[in-house]
């Protein structure tokens, strides 16, 4: 599986963890992902389960922030007992091997973190592309971006994060000079100075 195919599933497993009913596993097939099974679209996506899964995600990367601290308390205790308490070198090499451990156990959960970020990064990329779409109903936009199954769009949409920022513009301009699509260099530029309106007119209304 190639690494933009991948991406799509991990998406897509977080989803399935909010649309999947509490009582009633995600039914996986351990031969087809459910990205390859179908052509997923973004538009087959509803815009409140993108917003679960932020909100799972945000639950999860606290939690694991949560166990880094607890791993860097025990770590420190353990040093201290080694440095400043009385024990025998028995002792100390036990001491060593159990900071070793925990500081394997913060690397692991330190890489858990990063992917959670990705996630989470691309989740709200996907978000704040379901709201343009409300707000303007463009149709060169739309066919643009439902035309795109779901590992494309989310590669589109990983390549537009800079500095751990969604960049709409990057985004546009990554969505329309796409092998598959064909535009006009006006037509991103309008879409670009829509999106900046649509960004303003809603912190006017946070304002309000």
């Amino acid at each position: 599986m190639d690494e933009k195919r991948e991406l799509a599933t991990v998406i897509l497993d977080v989803l399935r963890k909010v649309i999947a009913p509490q009582d009633e596993p995600a039914k996986t097939d351990p031969d087809l992902t459910l990205a390859e099974k179908k052509k997923i679209s973004l538009n087959e996506i509803h815009l409140n389960d993108l917003k679960k899964a932020k909100i799972s995600l945000d639950f999860e990367e606290r939690k694991i922030l949560a166990e880094l601290e607890a791993i860097e308390r025990k770590k420190r205790m353990l040093f201290d007992k080694g440095v400043n308490g009385h024990v025998d070198d028995a002792e100390l090499n036990i001491i060593s091997r159990m900071i070793n451990d925990l500081l394997s156990e913060a690397v692991i959960r330190g890489h858990d973190l990063q992917r959670i970020s990705k996630e989470y990064r691309i989740i709200d990329g996907m978000i704040t592309i379901k709201k343009y779409i409300d707000f303007d109903k463009n149709t060169t936009i739309l066919n643009a971006i439902n035309s795109l199954d779901l590992s494309n769009l989310i590669d589109i949409i990983d390549k537009a994060i800079i500095d751990g920022e969604f960049r709409e513009e990057k985004f546009m301009q990554n969505l329309f000079f796409n092998e598959s699509i064909t535009t006009s260099i006006s037509t991103v530029d309008r879409i670009v100075n829509l999106l900046n309106k649509m960004k303003s007119e809603t912190k006017m209304n946070r304002d309000i």
